[in-house]
């Protein structure tokens, strides 16, 4: 009953953030909007602000990242634990991937060839699971999981290194770094 209640908690919270402050990336010259509440992303032209694009992906869209050359968009499902995987040349999902549990933030490598996904295990812990963008396989890094160990809401990665930095709302700590040597 408690993790339903949580997870009514984080819907709510989802939406009213996602009106308030739709996420959003960008490919050149166009921003991908998540909106929670419709399972969509919008593909908004920025030289004049128009949507060009509705697509439909998992429930409760809430992180988006593009790959740096700007190919493919990776959208998190926070509702359904995948990632919504779509092609930005014609703006369609070309790949779902199950990462787990209430997925939040993303981040891309780089250099491309990794998504890593913020979200929960069965255990209600924050875990960073890493796409291989080649083929989108997911796997779960507990080396990650256990160097940072709380609850999480969003990674971010700096162009220039592999550091992961995460943001969590119950560690009392503004974020932990986690040096990816391998990415």
């Amino acid at each position: 009953m408690r993790i339903l209640l949580r997870l009514a908690v984080i819907r709510i919270l989802l939406t009213i953030a996602s009106l308030a402050f739709p996420l959003a990336s960008y490919a050149r010259p166009f921003a991908y909007v998540t909106n929670v509440a419709s399972g969509t992303v919008s593909v908004i032209d920025t030289s004049d602000g128009t949507v060009v694009d509705t697509i439909r992906v998992g429930e409760g869209p809430a992180g988006v990242a593009i790959t740096p050359d700007g190919t493919h968009a990776y959208v998190t499902n926070g509702e359904d634990g995948t990632v919504s995987v779509i092609d930005t040349s014609n703006n369609t999902v070309v790949d779902t991937v199950r990462v787990g549990r209430v997925p939040l933030g993303v981040a891309i490598t780089p250099n491309g060839g990794r998504a890593y996904v913020a979200h929960r295990n069965l255990e209600g812990k924050g875990i960073v699971s890493v796409i291989d963008t080649s083929n989108n396989t997911a796997r779960q890094d507990e080396r990650i999981a256990t160097h940072l160990g709380s609850v999480f809401c969003g990674v971010a990665l700096p162009f220039s290194r592999s550091l992961l930095h995460h943001a969590s709302p119950n560690s009392g700590k503004s974020g932990d770094t986690f040096d990816d040597k391998s990415a």
